[in-house]
């Protein structure tokens, strides 16, 4: 998880998003309707390689099939900045994905 300032909730922690699932959780954004929570793939960043420090990574299925990745898949430490390998992410509100999840029409 990283730590975020949510205009809503001030600082949070969530996990890392890829650019699309930001912008679906954010209630303002008109994003919400192209991502769906149930197509959401969620895979880890072991950061040091021995699963002690291991970041949460969501992304949309459009992002996972670009770039290969599948839902429960750890990645190392080294292929987190890797362009070729996942997309960008950010860290994210948890309030706000908890709620999104709860409450989207998408189903």
């Amino acid at each position: 998880m990283g730590k975020m300032f949510c205009m809503t909730h001030g600082p949070q922690y969530g996990p890392q998003c890829c650019s699309h699932v930001l912008a679906a959780i954010d209630a303002s954004s008109e994003a919400q309707a192209s991502v769906e929570p149930d197509g959401l793939v969620s895979l880890s960043l072991d950061l040091l390689d021995d699963r002690q420090i291991v970041l949460s990574v969501l992304l949309c299925r459009a992002c996972a099939m670009q770039y290969g990745r599948t839902d429960g898949e750890v990645l190392a430490g080294n292929e987190g900045g890797a362009p070729a390998v996942l997309s960008w992410t950010c860290p994210s509100c948890g309030v706000c994905l908890e709620r999104w999840m709860r409450h989207s029409t998408v189903r």
